[in-house]
């Protein structure tokens, strides 16, 4: 439906390379990265307010680069919320229409239903400086969709809300999507409001798109330093590679891999992957280390475990069950377990 197809934009030293994804009809994709890594950029670039300096964008297989902001039909809730303050909420709803030259009886028909729809009816005289930031959100949604767009971009929306709110506005916004099928590209730097709203996310670092999937394949295959530490992956460890075996840095330790070349690496386990055992087991897996407990996180679905493995730290995570059954505690000494292909390789850095 929406595609871009080798997007570059500069600005002095910032440098916006070679973008390129496509977002299909009813879908939410989320643009996630680092402050100033270019995701507010892509989103005026695709509304076109930003012209870029190359590349190429489709809708419906048209080219629209050229075509300014009011030739696209396009919503756009930017991340001030953009509502006019010296209108109250039922002509900031209708503005869209006005300036379209509909006519007034259909305007206030279609005011009317999308206020009752977004349980806005007892809003309707009120001034943004009156409403909460939950509800001027709602109120720049409302606006962004009653001209029946073909997409809404929104850049950073959350911003203006309460944290102990934002679920709440975020199930709101997929609902309407769900309801109006209209697609969302989502900007934030959020990773809870990423999880909680995605199907599809764009990881950008630097100005470059970094990984491309669901939220699986984030998870599953983060790819990168950064996104598997966006993503709170914790065992993220720094060696050097060789004949698949990776020798920890400052350790004895000597982890099998399934990963190919030499040289510095840095490779992650996810935590859910890692076994463990009061006595060695005899399993497929290659890697078995013999470790203590130093502390007991428990969490609301499971249980987390650091364990030390010779100067190395390990986090575990099993079932509350699984924990109570093996009887552990702090100092206990317990086997880790795991396969040579759970050992994923990652690129890049932390830097932002």
């Amino acid at each position: 439906m929406l595609e871009l197809k080798e997007i570059e934009k500069r600005y002095g030293k910032f440098y916006l390379h070679n973008i390129s994804f496509k977002i299909s009809k009813t879908k939410i994709l989320s643009i996630i990265g680092p402050s100033g890594s270019g995701k507010s950029t892509i989103i005026k670039i695709i509304m076109g307010i930003i012209k870029p300096d190359k590349g190429t964008l489709l809708f419906d297989n048209r080219d629209i680069s050229s075509f300014p902001p009011e030739v696209r039909n396009f919503g756009y809730i930017p991340q001030s919320i953009g509502l006019f303050p010296h209108l109250n909420v039922k002509r900031n709803i209708e503005f869209p229409l006005k300036i379209r030259k509909i006519k007034k009886n259909i305007r206030d028909t279609a005011v009317l239903e999308i206020m009752k729809d977004f349980d806005l009816m007892d809003l309707s005289e009120r001034y943004p400086a009156n409403l909460s930031g939950g509800e001027k959100q709602k109120v720049a949604l409302a606006r962004a969709i009653i001209f029946n767009p073909d997409i809404i971009l929104m850049d950073e929306p959350m911003n203006s809300i309460d944290f102990q709110k934002r679920e709440k506005y975020l199930n709101f916004i997929k609902k309407t999507n769900k309801k109006y099928g209209t697609p969302i590209i989502y900007v934030t730097h959020n990773l809870e409001e990423a999880v909680a709203i995605s199907d599809e996310m764009v990881a950008i670092k630097r100005g470059e798109i970094i990984k491309h999937g669901t939220l699986n394949d984030f998870m599953r295959e983060p790819d990168d330093v950064w996104i598997a530490s966006f993503f709170r992956h914790k065992n993220i460890i720094s060696g050097y590679l060789k004949n698949r075996e990776l020798k920890v840095n400052n350790s004895d330790l000597i982890i099998k891999t399934s990963l190919e070349g030499e040289g510095e690496k840095d490779i992650m386990i996810r935590g859910d992957e890692i076994i463990i055992s009061k006595k060695r087991i005899s399993s497929s897996a290659l890697n078995c280390f013999k470790g203590r407990i130093k502390d007991v996180i428990p969490n609301l679905y499971n249980t987390e475990l650091i364990i030390d493995v010779g100067g190395i730290e390990f986090r575990v995570l099993i079932t509350e069950k699984s924990y109570k059954s093996l009887d552990l505690s702090v100092a206990s000494s317990v086997y880790l377990s795991f396969k040579a292909n759970s050992v994923k390789n990652l690129r890049g850095d932390f830097i932002q």
